[in-house]
Order: structure tokens, then C-alpha cells, then sequence
């Protein structure tokens, strides 16, 4: 077999798409205390309708984040898998012999 570099995405681990996720989350909160501080950051975010939607405003949370890396992973995964498409549809069609790129 020939040696073919192979290239796949940072992202297309979920692990790091997990990690993006969660940094971006965090920049977002320390933005928010940055700019009302740390009561008013708390008062304006988690207690502001009422004090009793605190737990669901902390699963929200949580599910933001998992929300975000699985959506970036999502989209990255579904482009490697249209480009390997597109690959091996022109490949075939044309008779290429040609390696593009090949993802894992």
C-alpha cells in the first residue's frame, strides 16, 4: 500500500469540541462579571424573572454547553463526510486516481 498523508479536522474529536465549547462558556461568564460584576451578574442572570427558576437556569447552563460542542462536531463531521463524497464521486466518474485527501 502507498503512504497517503491523511489529514482529519482538530475538531473532530469531541473531546475537543467539548473543550471549545466550554472555553467559550467561561469567556462568556467572566464577561458578564466583568461587566455588571459578580452580584449583579448573578442577580441579572440567574435570579432575574424569579428566584425560583435558579435550578433551571443551572441545567441550562449545562445543556448550552453540551449543545454547542455537539452542534460543532455535527458540522464539522458532515463536512469531512461531503468532502469524502465529493472525492470519491469525481474520482469514480472521472476515472481519477488521484488522492485528495482522505479522512479517518
Amino acid at each position: 500500500m502507498e503512504n497517503i498523508v491523511t489529514f482529519a479536522s482538530p475538531t473532530a474529536s469531541p473531546v475537543v469540541c467539548l473543550a471549545l465549547s466550554l472555553m467559550t462558556t467561561l469567556i462568556a461568564h467572566y464577561s458578564g462579571v466583568q461587566k455588571m460584576g459578580f452580584k449583579g451578574y448573578i442577580k441579572n442572570s440567574y435570579l432575574s424573572p424569579m428566584s425560583l427558576m435558579l435550578p433551571i437556569k443551572l441545567i441550562e447552563e449545562f445543556t448550552n454547553t453540551i449543545t454547542l460542542a455537539f452542534r460543532l462536531y455535527g458540522n464539522i463531521y458532515a463536512g469531512e463526510v461531503l468532502l469524502g463524497l465529493i472525492v470519491m464521486f469525481s474520482s469514480s466518474f472521472w476515472n481519477l486516481n488521484i488522492y485528495f485527501l482522505q479522512f479517518h
